[in-house]
């Protein structure tokens, strides 16, 4: 009798294991992987620096469909070791305060101390 009760507690036990893992699993699927959070965003603040001269650009986008539009493009970034020097400087503003400062050149992207291959250049993402 005591065998009976104790696998029905055990069948029970790992039903229930078994849909928290699925619960996880499905969660996981879910998540987003975006590199650059496009949560909350308030604004994008980009300087360019421009050569030979080297006169820097500034400008500041506010409308959501075009910082989306370009942080699409940014996230899609393929995570690559590469070594570049930043002509381009994209912070990005949230609505809480927080910062975010996104480095390029050409193709090349860093962020957070991980570098990226863009599949265009950053002038074209950004329309300079």
């Amino acid at each position: 009798m005591a065998g009976g009760k104790e696998s029905k507690l055990e069948a029970k036990i790992m039903t229930r294991l078994t849909y928290l893992l699925f619960l996880l699993f499905m969660n996981s699927c879910f998540e987003s992987n975006e590199t650059i959070s496009s949560r909350n965003i308030t604004a994008l603040e980009i300087s360019v620096i421009k050569f030979p001269k080297k006169d820097t650009l500034y400008s500041r986008i506010t409308n959501v469909d075009s910082i989306h539009s370009i942080l699409r493009k940014l996230n899609d970034g393929n995570e690559k070791l590469i070594k570049f020097y930043a002509t381009c400087r994209i912070t990005v503003l949230y609505s809480d305060g927080r910062e975010n400062l996104v480095s390029c050149s050409g193709s090349s992207m860093k962020v957070d101390g991980v570098t990226y291959r863009l599949a265009e250049d950053i002038q074209n993402i950004i329309g300079y």
